[in-house]
């Protein structure tokens, strides 16, 4: 904001200079035209630093919002949830890396009859001990609670589990995972709330 003040004094005066020589006449022409075309630039810089400026504020608007940082802000999540999702997150971030370095089956295996299979044997020191006694007791624990979306005619269940790796773990807003299930906003929105927090204290009680 600095440099556009700067550049609106320099575009006043320049102005007023112009003024100025075209009262003298014919004996200032050549530095009249000199001055014009300083003006001519100094107004094009201001016109794209202060597109710069715009597409910077676009930018920034689209960038997008932490729903767990939102929920902490705003008092919904105190600090131990937001503790827990930031250790359900490195964990999930650690398996998506070595699932992706896999050839074979690329996805965990998880059904409520059946213990939590990981996609990988070993994952990095730091998160290990955190994966092996939380996440995988409470991946197993998410995967055997669900929500009914839908109709009776095209009932579809939505696991627990699925809705923490797309807030807590991939950060998707919780408009977007609405979206992703198909339920309306209104109720949809605190719904997945109820999951979130349901999921977060599972994870705390974890110790």
């Amino acid at each position: 904001m600095q440099e556009q003040a700067m550049l609106q004094i320099r575009d006043q005066n320049l102005s007023v200079k112009i003024s100025r020589l075209r009262r003298i006449g014919p004996a200032s022409h050549l530095e009249l035209v000199k001055t014009e075309r300083e003006l001519q630039a100094v107004r094009s810089e201001r016109a794209a630093l202060a597109a710069s400026h715009k597409f910077e504020e676009i930018r920034k608007s689209r960038i997008r919002i932490d729903p767990v940082l939102a929920l902490f802000r705003g008092g919904e999540i105190d600090q131990e949830q937001f503790t827990a999702a930031e250790q359900i997150c490195d964990v999930w971030e650690a398996i998506s890396k070595g699932r992706n370095l896999q050839a074979g089956n690329m996805e965990p295996t998880i059904r409520a009859d059946r213990q939590y299979e990981a996609p990988l044997e070993k994952l990095p020191f730091a998160v290990d001990a955190i994966y092996r006694r939380r996440w995988i007791p409470w991946a197993n624990v998410m995967s055997k609670s669900f929500i009914s979306v839908g109709s009776n005619r095209r009932l579809r269940i939505v696991r627990s589990l699925d809705v923490m790796i797309d807030i807590a773990a991939e950060r998707k807003t919780l408009s977007e995972t609405v979206l992703k299930i198909g339920m309306r906003k209104s109720e949809g929105l605190e719904r997945l709330k109820i999951i979130i927090f349901r999921g977060l204290n599972a994870w705390v009680a974890l110790r």
